[in-house]
């Protein structure tokens, strides 16, 4: 598992240096490219999709919108609050984008196509075991 984890950290770490020129997180861009794929998403439906609790979700919402990358607005149907790209959200996840592809090159290329295949691979058996075992309890 400490290797698991040293990996996950070691990632993570290096995909947020990537983001960090454009000022953006890997979470924030994440968020972005939600919002994108689905205009006026609902901060809950971020949080579930993102498996992000709804507070942590709405905390960086807020940071989207005071960075002017996102706006929210009130939907006609209820109390659902829809989260929309703003034009400069949409050019800073147009250069995200264009980061996160270099940081996957990057981190994958050393290991060639046939180890990363195996890699991934059994990283989604790990994830599918451990999934089904979190449905047992």
């Amino acid at each position: 598992m400490t290797a698991l984890y040293q990996a996950g950290r070691a990632v993570d770490a290096a995909v947020n240096a990537a983001f960090a020129p454009i000022g953006l997180s890997a979470s924030q861009w994440a968020v972005l490219c939600l919002i994108d794929e689905q205009p006026g998403i609902a901060g809950a439906e971020i949080a579930r999709r993102s498996d992000v609790s709804p507070a942590a979700v709405t905390t960086m919402l807020g940071r989207l919108q005071a960075a002017g990358l996102a706006e929210r607005r009130s939907q006609p149907r209820g109390r659902i609050v829809g989260t929309f790209l703003t034009e400069s959200g949409r050019r800073q996840l147009r250069e995200g984008n264009i980061v996160a592809r270099e940081v996957e090159r990057e981190l994958t290329e050393p290991l060639g196509r046939e180890s990363l295949a195996r890699v991934l691979e059994d990283l989604n058996s790990f994830v599918s075991t451990l999934n089904s075992l979190e449905g047992k309890k």
